[in-house]
């Protein structure tokens, strides 16, 4: 009987770790949603001052498989990613 009792314990303590690490890699890295945050910004800013107040339609986010999707146009699709290069974390 103890020894079932201290397996059924040793097989709840690993799914507890691997459960644990499962989860703390589905989180998102703080780092780069403000990196993202930041060229997205950016990205706008230049838009704007280019086009007009509120021009940009300029957006990005990070999906859950830890990807970034953005749209606008081009020109802006090319300057998120420099930013984000030269930020150290390159899309591609």
């Amino acid at each position: 009987m103890t020894v079932v009792f201290v397996e059924l314990l040793v097989l709840l303590v690993l799914f507890g770790a691997l459960n644990a690490a499962q989860q703390s890699r589905e989180k998102k890295n703080p780092a780069v949603d403000e990196v993202v945050k930041k060229c997205v910004e950016i990205v706008r800013k230049e838009t704007n001052d280019r086009l007009g107040f509120k021009f940009s339609q300029f957006d990005a986010y990070i999906k859950r498989d830890k990807t970034v999707d953005f749209i606008g146009t081009a020109k802006e699709r090319f300057s998120f990613e420099k930013c984000m290069d030269d930020s150290e974390y390159p899309l591609k």
